[in-house]
């Protein structure tokens, strides 16, 4: 069943850039605990009459905390599969790629850490310049389309000549 489910949400959003369904976006399983210790611990109550109903149980929680976690991972997948066919999303997305090369280049170099990565390339000024930078983006698209190659120079030209 648990397999089933897997395979078909993947056959419906494509492959989703790898996106592992079962495990959620940190690679742990939620309640583990349960799972790592309940299933040697259903085992040997299933060997002793007395402790039957105990390992039912247990194993009830068992698979409670697993269909949860999938529960969880649908929800990830399905939203991971609507962005994904947002344009707008990976564009915005792309445009926060390659602004934060020089960032990556750093911590590459080891420079500074993970944790200083992710502060820098996901704060508030961070994402505002990423939008700026985007939205400017479109809007130069827009207008070399509209009046065409030369025109958008010479536009250029008188803009940047006023200042």
């Amino acid at each position: 069943f648990f397999t089933f489910q897997a395979v078909s949400k993947r056959k419906v959003c494509g492959k989703c850039s790898g996106f592992n369904a079962g495990i959620n976006n940190r690679g742990i399983i939620n309640n583990y605990t349960i799972i790592l210790t309940g299933i040697p611990q259903v085992q040997s109550y299933l060997s002793e009459e007395i402790l039957r109903s105990q390992a039912v149980q247990l194993a009830r929680y068992i698979v409670d905390a697993l269909l949860r976690n999938i529960g969880d991972n649908e929800k990830q997948l399905d939203n991971i599969c609507k962005k994904l066919k947002n344009p707008i999303v990976l564009y915005r997305l792309g445009w926060n790629q390659i602004l934060s090369i020089p960032f990556l280049i750093f911590f590459w170099l080891g420079v500074y850490t993970k944790k200083i990565l992710d502060f820098l390339t996901r704060n508030f000024l961070f994402k505002f310049l990423t939008s700026i930078v985007s939205i400017l983006g479109i809007i130069s698209s827009i207008m070399t389309i509209v009046l065409g190659y030369e025109e958008f120079i010479l536009f250029l030209k008188d803009f940047f000549d006023r200042f």
